[in-house]
């Protein structure tokens, strides 16, 4: 395993561990600067960095191989991003983070993204709205949305039915980026209908 695969195993083994919380792995990252360092740390020092003891009998069970869940779920993780050069893991270390996701409080640690990286990093709008909007609504979210993405804006929604579905189209009519953020997780498009629209999101956008 090469040394960017390994480091993202570390990533992704705290990730999965039990009841160790967002703002939980913020503070161990604060404490010991990186996933490998926290792994390599004693339990003294991690329960006085703020780790509980559930999560910290969790942690010490997959460091001594007794914890085959967390390793299961690691694999899962790696064979998805190993299937398609589309697939991306992005951790808080990797250039790709969105910098304004980054300085809020409980930052993402990790971001499964599907399609292409580079509009992470560019300026985003965000339209968000009903999920039962009038066939007006729809349609000026669709102008909308088109307008602004010929300017230059990633228009950033969430896939869901409505306002949001329509953000989505008026991008992808413009041929330009756009990002869906996914309440689902990566491995289930909701609704259904939107499949073919994820399917154009992830060839222009992300």
């Amino acid at each position: 395993m090469n040394n960017k695969l390994a480091q993202l195993k570390h990533w992704l083994a705290l990730y999965h561990i039990p009841k160790l919380g967002v703002r939980t792995y913020h503070k161990l990252l604060n404490a010991f600067n990186s996933p490998e360092n926290i792994l390599s740390a004693t339990d003294t020092q991690l329960t006085q960095a703020g780790l509980a003891s559930a999560p910290l009998k969790s942690l010490r069970s997959f460091i001594n191989s007794t914890n085959s869940k967390i390793t299961d779920k690691i694999n899962q993780d790696l064979a998805w991003f190993k299937r398609s050069e589309k697939n991306h893991i992005i951790t808080l270390a990797d250039a790709s983070y969105p910098p304004l996701l980054k300085l809020i409080a409980d930052a993402p640690v990790i971001l499964y993204v599907k399609g292409q990286l580079a509009c992470l990093l560019k300026h985003q709008i965000a339209m968000v709205a009903s999920r039962h909007p009038t066939i007006a609504g729809i349609n000026h979210a669709k102008a909308f949305a088109k307008q602004l993405s010929l300017s230059n804006l990633v228009v950033t929604s969430g896939l869901a039915a409505g306002i949001d579905n329509a953000s989505h189209q008026g991008a992808v009519a413009a041929d330009c980026s756009t990002i869906a953020v996914m309440g689902t997780g990566i491995d289930l498009i909701y609704p259904s209908s939107a499949k073919s629209l994820a399917t154009q999101i992830t060839q222009q956008g992300a």
